[in-house]
């Protein structure tokens, strides 16, 4: 699986609004998906993969964080940050796995023969701190999200616990080995067909596109009209103005309210 793969595979989710029912299914997904993602890619020196990320963690801070952000009533939300402090949870404590062997000998040794233990040690640094901007696309906020990834996994460190052969006279004699690593990577997999990337028009989405004229209320009347904000909340039958366009929102089944401020 790879970015192109967690990216397809979101935005098909997020554009079926009605199958989301919290916004904690919607932290388990995501959380999902980048363990997934994560399980493809490799530490670049060593080629050791991730045997076991703090998924529980993650959840756990990506579904306090939705929280935060839809009892928010005004101002942006700097939902990339938080969720970027969901990720460093992920790699808080995790484990990788102890092999391959690394070639490169631990300092001083002649040669790697176990490996006891590798764990990430620093969970790196989330390379964005702004507010996110409001967007109307789904796909602005993946692209983000997956941007910072990339950027956030040249930044973790390791250590890797050896049990090497040290010279030790004549012979080579086992004592025990650290070795620090740094950086992980996820490799790149197909490309993505163009009009398959998960932005298909045609599943149902909560809100619908009106066009350039705004609607009337049953007396002829203008409806009441909202300008689109990011943070806001949203019931069925609400009408949003952007950028010259109307949208009303169309989903009694979850009261109107979307799990994400990000309604087309």
């Amino acid at each position: 699986m790879s970015w192109g793969k967690f990216r397809v595979n979101m935005l098909r989710y997020m554009a079926n609004q009605k199958g989301i029912a919290t916004s904690d299914a919607f932290a388990k997904k995501i959380t999902t998906e980048y363990d997934m993602t994560i399980r493809t890619g490799f530490q670049t020196i060593n080629l050791c993969s991730i045997q076991k990320g703090n998924t529980e963690l993650m959840e756990t801070l990506i579904a306090l964080t939705l929280f935060r952000a839809s009892a928010q009533t005004s101002g942006l939300f700097p939902l990339i940050k938080e969720l970027g402090n969901a990720v460093k949870g992920y790699w808080s404590g995790a484990t990788l796995n102890p092999f391959p062997i690394p070639v490169i000998p631990a300092p001083g040794a002649a040669q790697n023969i176990a490996v006891t233990q590798n764990l990430c040690i620093n969970p790196g640094e989330w390379p964005f701190e702004f507010q996110t901007p409001p967007t109307m696309k789904s796909a602005f906020l993946i692209e983000l999200f997956i941007l910072s990834c990339k950027i956030h996994l040249l930044s973790l460190k390791g250590m890797i616990y050896t049990t090497s052969l040290y010279p030790a006279g004549p012979s080579l004699a086992p004592g025990p080995g650290i070795i620090s690593w740094s950086s992980y990577i996820i490799p790149a997999g197909i490309p993505l067909i163009a009009g398959k990337d998960g932005e298909d028009e045609s599943i149902e989405s909560d809100w619908q596109n009106l066009g350039e004229t705004p609607p009337n209320t049953a007396g002829g009347a203008s409806a009441d009209i909202k300008e689109f904000e990011e943070g806001a909340k949203y019931n069925a039958g609400d009408v949003i103005e952007f950028e010259g366009n109307y949208y009303i929102g169309q989903n009694p089944e979850k009261d109107g309210e979307r799990c994400w401020n990000i309604p087309f």
